[in-house]
C-alpha cells in the first residue's frame, strides 16, 4: 500500500524593507539561493528582511512554521540555509510535560551550530543537549527559560551572531529583538543575539523545528524519569537563594544523567 505525504504544502513568504519608497524592475536568483532586487540603476539591498515558512488553514489565518530575519545583502529564502549565517544557535524550549509534577518546569536546551560545504551540504553539529528542571517557578515559564539560559551564555565576541530559537511569543519577538521590549523584567536580549521562531509541533523538515523537537523530548525523559518516584536515582535538588523566582534547580545532560 502507498503511503501518501500528509504534509500541507508550504508558502515560502519573503518580506523587505527597503527603507524608501522603490520601483523593483528584476528580480534574480542566484546560484547559491538568494535572491537579487534590482531597480532602475542596478541592484538594490534591504534595509532590512526576514523570511517565513507557513501553510495555508481553512477560516484561519495562516500557520507559521518558522520566522526570521535576513541578512540585508544575502537574501537566502532556504530556511534551513539562512541558520549557516549565524556562529551558532541556541534552542530552548519550556514547559510542563507531567500532569503528576504541575510545581516543576522544565527548560529543554540544544546548542549547535549550522555548516555548509562547498557542495552546498548543510551539517549540524550539536555542542551539548541538557534540560534545566525548576521547583516553584514564580515567572513566565518561556520567558524565563530563555532568559535563564542568555545570562549563562559567556564568551561572546563582536564578531558573533547568534540565533535564539524559540517557539512561543512569536508577536513579540520582533520588538524584543529591536530591544524595545525586556525579555523579562528589565533584562533585555543581549547584543549579538537575535530570536527566531519554529513550531515544535511542526515543520520535522526544519533544521530550527527538529532542534526545538529535540529539546522537547527530552524535558519529557527527564520528566517521566522523575514522575517515576524512584528518588533513589535522582541527585539531591539544589535549594536556591532568596533572590531566586523558584525553590530548587537541577541540571540535566542528553544521557540524562545529572550534571
Amino acid at each position: 500500500m502507498t503511503k501518501h505525504n500528509s504534509r500541507k504544502p508550504r508558502d515560502v513568504n519573503l518580506y523587505l524593507d527597503m527603507g524608501n519608497p522603490t520601483v523593483i524592475n528584476r528580480i534574480g536568483l542566484k546560484k547559491d539561493g538568494c535572491v537579487v532586487f534590482e531597480d532602475i540603476k542596478g541592484a538594490v539591498t534591504p534595509a532590512a528582511a526576514f523570511i517565513s515558512n507557513s501553510h495555508y488553514r481553512q477560516n484561519k489565518p495562516p500557520k507559521i512554521i518558522n520566522q526570521t530575519s535576513l541578512l540585508p545583502n544575502r537574501l537566502i529564502i532556504d530556511f534551513n540555509k539562512a541558520l549557516s549565517n549565524y556562529t551558532c544557535v541556541f534552542a530552548i524550549d519550556t514547559n510542563k510535560p507531567e500532569k503528576s509534577l504541575p510545581n516543576i518546569v522544565f527548560t529543554g536546551l540544544v546548542h549547535a551550530k549550522v555548516q555548509e560545504s562547498e557542495n552546498n551540504i548543510l551539517k549540524v553539529l550539536i555542542y551539548k543537549e541538557s534540560v534545566l528542571e525548576f521547583h516553584d517557578l514564580n515567572s513566565s515559564c518561556e520567558r524565563f527559560g530563555w532568559a535563564y539560559i542568555l545570562k549563562s551564555i559567556s564568551g561572546v565576541t563582536e564578531a558573533d551572531r547568534i540565533a535564539v530559537i524559540v517557539d512561543s511569543e512569536l508577536k513579540s519577538i520582533p520588538a524584543i529583538n529591536q530591544r524595545k521590549e525586556a525579555i523579562i523584567d528589565n533584562y533585555f536580549l543581549p547584543d549579538n543575539f537575535e530570536l527566531i521562531y519554529a513550531s515544535s509541533d511542526k515543520g520535522s523538515e526544519f533544521i530550527a523545528n527538529q532542534l526545538l523537537k529535540e529539546c522537547d523530548k527530552n524535558t519529557r525523559e527527564v520528566a517521566k524519569l522523575i514522575a517515576s518516584g524512584n528518588e533513589s536515582n535522582l541527585p539531591k535538588l539544589i535549594k536556591s537563594n532568596s533572590e531566586e523566582q523558584f525553590t530548587c534547580f537541577r541540571s540535566w545532560e542528553k544521557n540524562l544523567n545529572p550534571l
